[in-house]
C-alpha cells in the first residue's frame, strides 16, 4: 500500500496521518541568545519522552532544553508540551503550535537555548520558539501513510478465490494465514475503504464469510 501524495491545496482523505521524513536540525540567534532545534519520529509518547530525554543529557549545559509531541491519530491522538524552566507557555506550546500547524504526528521536536545576556521577553520567547520549531520540522520534510484497519476473516475453502478477489481490488494486505477446516486470515485494509471492504467480502461469499474487525492503526512507516 503505497503512501498518500493529496493534490497541494486539497484537503487530505480521513484516513491520512502525516509525520516528519526524515530527522531536522535548525539554528537561529536572537538577540544573542542561541537556539538549536532538533525533531525525530516518535510511534508512542515513551519513544517520545526517551528521544527529547537524549536531546536534554546531550545538551545540559544549554540554558534550557524545551520540546513537544504529538503520537497518534484521531480520538487516539495524544501530545505533552515541556517549558523546561522558561516562562510558562513561552517554549513548549509554540513548539507543539508549530507541529500542529504542520498536521503531523507522531512527532518530536525539541529546541535548546543558549542565552545571550539580553532577555526576549514572553512575546519574544514564544516567537524565538515557534520559529526555531518551524524550521526544524520544514528541514525534516513531511510525508504522510494511511491509517489502516485490521480485519480477521474466516471462510471456507471454496471462497478463497471471491475472497483474494476482493482483497486485491481493495489493495489490502494479508498477514497471517491459518488453515484447518475453514481458512482464516488476518487482512489490513486502508481504514477509509474498510465499510466497502466488508460489503464486498459479504457479497462475494453470499454472507457465508466471518469478518470481525480487530482495531484500526497507523498504516507503514
Amino acid at each position: 500500500m503505497g503512501e498518500p501524495h493529496p493534490a497541494a491545496g486539497s484537503d487530505p482523505p480521513v484516513d491520512v496521518t502525516f509525520s516528519i521524513e526524515k530527522p531536522g536540525r535548525f539554528e537561529l540567534t536572537v538577540k544573542g541568545s542561541r537556539f538549536i532545534g532538533f525533531a525525530a519520529r516518535a510511534a508512542s509518547a515513551e519513544a517520545a519522552e526517551q528521544w527529547a530525554g537524549s536531546i536534554s543529557r546531550e545538551y545540559r549545559d544549554a540554558t534550557h532544553c524545551c520540546w513537544a509531541w504529538r503520537v497518534g491519530a484521531g480520538d487516539r491522538s495524544r501530545f505533552r508540551t515541556n517549558d523546561a524552566g522558561e516562562p510558562s507557555g513561552t517554549a513548549g506550546r509554540p513548539i507543539l503550535e508549530a507541529i500542529d500547524r504542520r498536521t503531523l504526528s507522531d512527532t518530536v521536536c525539541a529546541v535548546v537555548r543558549y542565552f545571550g545576556g539580553r532577555k526576549l521577553g514572553t512575546g519574544g520567547l514564544a516567537r524565538a520558539y515557534g520559529e526555531c520549531a518551524g524550521g526544524t520540522l520544514d528541514a525534516a520534510g513531511r510525508i504522510g501513510r494511511f491509517i489502516e484497519a485490521s480485519f480477521s476473516v474466516r471462510f471456507g475453502a471454496e471462497w478463497t478465490g471471491r475472497v483474494m478477489a476482493v482483497i486485491r481490488r481493495h489493495q489490502a494486505r494479508v498477514e497471517n494465514r491459518g488453515f484447518q477446516s475453514e481458512t482464516e486470515i488476518s487482512v489490513r485494509v486502508r481504514a477509509g475503504r474498510a465499510e466497502a471492504f466488508t460489503a464486498d467480502l459479504t457479497d462475494a461469499t453470499s454472507g457465508k464469510a466471518v469478518i470481525l474487525r480487530l482495531d484500526a492503526a497507523d498504516g507503514d512507516r
